[in-house]
């Protein structure tokens, strides 16, 4: 809060960029009510096949824990948005037309930009490179090289896209849907997770008993001395490598 008034209270507009804000928007909504700040929402996305290649290379993800990744931070995004004002856009949209989107969020969400239009552009575009992008769907929307094998995914992947034209009633209708769907599934993943869990920590107690009986056990307080002599003697004739 002391950074927010800080570093803000003078601006009338400002932004904050973090990919963890979707999973934590309860939190930051506080914030803001106490700084008397009404939040609008830029809801950037990137198509799961490409972030999924992407932690693969810079992470070592295997692609199934990068889809449920991006599936659990663009269901969050989108949940914890609603009914505030926001704007879809596309990851590919803003390195093939940066002015589109900063045009369409400047009209939607009733931006009064403190540079000029063209020159915001400019100097987004002097550091938006195409030729970063490393990873790309090579296959468009639709096609099957571009599913991701996960119905869920690939429904909220359309339902994204189609929201860059303008979010509708239809479209608002399919979000819903499946924040319902997800809820349903991380609903069997955290019985799974806590069978799993208890599972786990049973199989601690137990390894736990049975260290405890060795040690309290006669013959090991017997060889007791004789374990320490044999260190010893092993540590005295050790050969560097």
């Amino acid at each position: 809060l002391k950074v927010i008034r800080k570093d803000f209270s003078s601006a009338p507009l400002w932004a904050l960029k973090d990919p963890r804000m979707c999973r934590l928007l309860p939190l930051w909504f506080e914030l803001f009510e106490r700084v008397g700040c009404e939040p609008d929402f830029v809801i950037v996305f990137r198509h799961p096949r490409e972030v999924a290649r992407s932690l693969e290379s810079r992470d070592g993800f295997a692609p199934e824990k990068s889809f449920l990744l991006w599936l659990y931070h663009n269901v969050e995004a989108e949940r914890w948005s609603r009914g505030h004002r926001r704007v879809f856009v596309a990851f590919e949209q803003r390195l093939a037309d940066p002015a589109a989107p900063i045009r369409r969020i400047g009209s939607e969400l009733d931006c009064s930009w403190p540079v000029p239009l063209e020159a915001g552009t400019r100097a987004v575009a002097s550091f938006l490179e195409p030729s970063l992008r490393h990873h790309s769907a090579s296959a468009a929307r639709g096609e099957p090289e571009a599913a991701t094998s996960d119905p869920m995914i690939d429904d909220l992947f359309d339902a994204l896209t189609a929201a860059t034209d303008g979010e509708t009633d239809a479209i608002r209708a399919r979000f819903v849907d499946l924040e319902r769907r997800f809820a349903e599934r991380t609903g069997a993943f955290d019985v799974a997770l806590t069978s799993h869990i208890g599972d786990v920590q049973q199989r601690l107690q137990n390894a736990q008993g049975v260290i405890e009986r060795i040690g309290a056990s006669v013959s090991w307080r017997i060889t007791r001395r004789l374990r320490g002599v044999k260190h010893f003697w092993k540590l005295l004739f050790s050969r560097p490598e």
